[in-house]
Formats: C-alpha cells, sequence, structure tokens
C-alpha cells in the first residue's frame, strides 16, 4: 500500500461499514470536544463591568437585553449593566465617565461636535 497519511483513512478503508463511522467520528468528535473545552476555560475568566445607558426601554434598547440574556457579552468577557435614562441625562453621564456606552447616537454626536459661531 502506499502512504496513508495519518493512517485513519487506510484504517477506514479497511474496516466494516459501522467501525468505520466510529473511526472517523473519534477523528471528528475528539478535536471539536478539545475546542470546546478550550473555548470553555476561556470564557471563565474575570468579567469586566460595563455600563450600557439605552435612552429608552423599547424597541432600542432590545439588542442589548437580548445579548445579555444569551450571553453574548459573557462570551467577551464583559459584565452589561443596562441603566435607561433620558438621552440628555445618558450623554451627562457619558461625558462624566459614569457609563461605558449610550446608544443616543445622534444625540451624542451633536452634545460632542463644537457648537458653530456666527459672525
Amino acid at each position: 500500500m502506499g502512504y496513508s497519511g495519518f493512517g485513519f483513512i487506510s484504517d477506514a478503508r479497511r474496516a466494516p461499514h459501522g467501525q468505520r463511522a466510529s473511526i472517523l467520528s473519534r477523528w471528528i468528535i475528539v478535536p471539536l470536544v478539545f475546542i470546546q473545552f478550550v473555548f470553555y476555560v476561556h470564557s471563565s475568566r474575570a468579567q469586566e463591568r460595563v455600563r450600557i445607558a439605552p435612552s429608552s426601554p423599547g424597541l432600542a434598547a432590545w439588542p442589548m437585553h437580548l445579548g445579555a440574556k444569551e450571553g453574548f457579552f459573557a462570551r467577551e468577557g464583559l459584565s452589561p449593566e443596562i441603566i435607561v435614562m433620558r438621552t440628555n441625562t445618558g450623554i451627562a453621564a457619558l461625558v462624566t465617565g459614569s457609563v461605558d456606552f449610550t446608544t443616543a447616537g445622534g444625540s451624542a454626536m451633536r452634545a460632542a461636535v463644537p457648537a458653530r459661531r456666527s459672525k
């Protein structure tokens, strides 16, 4: 026989059908389980607290609540604290550092751009 690589191809060809599936599944499942373990250990690190200030509890804040509920933030090492506050209060809190993010993007941009002086 010629070169068979790592050996699992020739083993699978020689094995009966039931064992062939077992051999191939071993070469597929074992690395996947190992990768899952690595990511599980990686996600158990300390969580960084992040404060997010949406301007309303409605549909605009839905992605943040969904991300917190489904664990998207936790997988990235973040522990979100979602605090609903009025737009002007949220921008003031963002400027002072009391919150890290706000969803009032347009209002925050207008607050960040200096006012034009008329001559």
